[in-house]
C-alpha cells in the first residue's frame, strides 16, 4: 500500500480526493527541529519498505538517519548551479551516498548530475515522465469550461499548466499576449513564487484584464478544455 507524506503545507488536491492515504508533517523548513521529530516518528509508524523522494528534501535524509529504509530519489530538475549556494551543492554531492537509487526524468538530466557528482552511475537510471492520455479523453465542453474559469466564451484562449516559476517561461506568455489582438486571453493554471511578478508585468503591459490566474485546480481537465492553444 502506497502512502504520501508531505513535508510542508496541509491538505491539497491529492488529499481531498482521498484516493491515497496522506500524512502531513507541517514542517516550517530545514531548521524546524520539531519537523525532524515528526517526520521520523511518522515514518517509524508507517514502517515503509521504500521511501521515494519526489524532491531532494535534504533535511529529511538527516531526520531518517539510522532507520534503515531503502530510499529512492526522483530528480526532476532543472538545476541552476550558478544560483545554488556552496552548502546546497555540497548536499547534492552527499545525498547520492545516502540513497539506494536515483531516477532522472531524462537522459540529459542524468548526464548533468553525473557530471557534477550529484549521482552515482551504478545506482541511477532515466525514466521519462508519462501522461495517462485516457484521463483527458472526455473533457468538459469548451463553453462550460470557460464559464467555470470565468473566461469569455467567444475569446481565443492560450494557456499554461505548470508551476509559476521563472524558468517555466510564464512571463514570455504574458509578453506574447501583449503582441496579440484583444480577442486573445491567457489562462495560467498553477501556483508559484512569481505570481505577483506576473501580475505586475501584466499591468505594465496593459493586458491584466486579459489574463486569468486559475491557481491550483482539483482537476486540470477543465483548463485544457478551455484552451485554443497550449504554451509550453
Amino acid at each position: 500500500e502506497a502512502h504520501m507524506v508531505f513535508m510542508y503545507g496541509g491538505v491539497g488536491p491529492l488529499g481531498e480526493k482521498g484516493r491515497i492515504r496522506c500524512h502531513y508533517i507541517g514542517a516550517r523548513g530545514p531548521a524546524d527541529w520539531g519537523g525532524w521529530l515528526r517526520a521520523r516518528s511518522t515514518f517509524q509508524k508507517l514502517k515503509p519498505h521504500v521511501v521515494h523522494f519526489h524532491e531532494p528534501v535534504y533535511w529529511l535524509h538527516g531526520a531518517l538517519l539510522g532507520c534503515g529504509y531503502r530510499k529512492v530519489q526522483h530528480l526532476h530538475g532543472p538545476f541552476f548551479p550558478t544560483q545554488m549556494g556552496m552548502a546546497e551543492k555540497a548536499l547534492a554531492m552527499v545525498v547520492p551516498h545516502l540513497t539506494d537509487w536515483q531516477i532522472c526524468i531524462t537522459d540529459e538530466l542524468r548526464h548533468f548530475v553525473l557530471g557534477r557528482n550529484w549521482a552515482v552511475a551504478a545506482r541511477s537510471s532515466s525514466v521519462y515522465n508519462a501522461v495517462d492520455c485516457s484521463h483527458f479523453g472526455h473533457l468538459p465542453a469548451r463553453a462550460e469550461a470557460r464559464q467555470h474559469l470565468c473566461l469569455p466564451v467567444d475569446a481565443r484562449v492560450m494557456g499554461m499548466v505548470c508551476r509559476l516559476a521563472w524558468y517555466k517561461g510564464c512571463d514570455d506568455g504574458v509578453r506574447i499576449l501583449s503582441r496579440l489582438d484583444e480577442k486573445w486571453h491567457l489562462l495560467l493554471t498553477g501556483d508559484g513564487p512569481i505570481v505577483l511578478d506576473l501580475i505586475k508585468l501584466a499591468s505594465e503591459l496593459g493586458v491584466a484584464n486579459r489574463i486569468r490566474f486559475a491557481g491550483m485546480l482539483p482537476d486540470v481537465k477543465v483548463a485544457y478544455a478551455a484552451m485554443d492553444s497550449f504554451l509550453f
